[in-house]
């Protein structure tokens, strides 16, 4: 990894996609007005609420994040503009690296300032701020479920060329069926004793969790899982896509 070389790509990639990014940022903002007018005009509302917009974030953050994220390797589209990026004079860790910045860290960023500016601008004095709308820890688990989304996409963005977003979304709706059969399975085997009621008797929603079972996932397997979820099964998959870039170049 060579700084110089990777701000080089950066502002490479600004030129050649500086319509796409402007008109991306203004189709952005020109969705928030049309949210915000659509409320007022068909919900009735005097004035917006730190809710509201609350709902908004989550909703464009995951919708306009994945989607961006879908189509953040565009130049794999065709073999001429695939080949072309490939031999540009940067790693290909720096490329997979430029385009998880912008797709994670950069668009997400303009989401969040863009709704919470129009929440400042639109919601009345008396109105709670948008983020303190948030439970405890929820805007934590938001994130965190959002990484694991995009992880998978950008992978999904490196290993199909076209049509990202509609191979992705059945391959993955697919692989998580899959895995939530498996994991289902796993929980009623192991953590079935956790419960009171009929889950005894099978997996059913007429089951409620008991205060020993609350405290034991509380304190023992919610740690467990969020460990898995940042440091290994994100960086896991990060590491697939970088291979699955590599495997571009044959």
């Amino acid at each position: 990894f060579n700084l110089t070389r990777f701000v080089n790509l950066i502002k490479r990639d600004f030129i050649t996609y500086r319509k796409a990014t402007i008109y991306t940022m203004l189709g952005t903002v020109g969705l928030l007005v049309f949210i915000y007018l659509f409320a007022r005009l068909t919900g009735g509302m005097s004035e917006m609420t730190g809710d509201f917009w609350k709902q908004v974030f989550v909703a464009l953050l995951f919708i306009l994040g994945i989607s961006f994220t879908s189509i953040v390797f565009r130049d794999f589209k065709t073999p001429a503009s695939r080949l072309q990026f490939l031999t540009l004079p940067a790693s290909n860790f720096e490329k997979l690296s430029s385009r998880w910045l912008y797709s994670l860290f950069l668009f997400p960023l303009f989401i969040t300032l863009a709704v919470w500016l129009m929440s400042v601008f639109t919601t009345g004095s008396n109105s709670s701020s948008m983020f303190s709308n948030f439970f405890h820890n929820e805007l934590k688990y938001i994130l965190l479920g959002f990484t694991v989304l995009h992880a998978f996409t950008l992978m999904y963005a490196v290993w199909f060329n076209n049509l990202v977003a509609l191979k992705g979304t059945i391959f993955g709706l697919l692989s998580f069926l899959l895995f939530a059969f498996i994991m289902v399975a796993v929980f009623y085997l192991l953590f079935h004793n956790y419960f009171e009621g009929s889950l005894r008797d099978g997996p059913t929603t007429n089951a409620t969790m008991s205060k020993e079972g609350q405290q034991f996932f509380s304190t023992r397997i919610e740690p467990i899982a969020n460990f898995l979820l940042k440091f290994f099964l994100v960086p896991y998959i990060w590491i697939v896509s970088y291979f699955k870039m590599k495997e571009k170049e044959a």
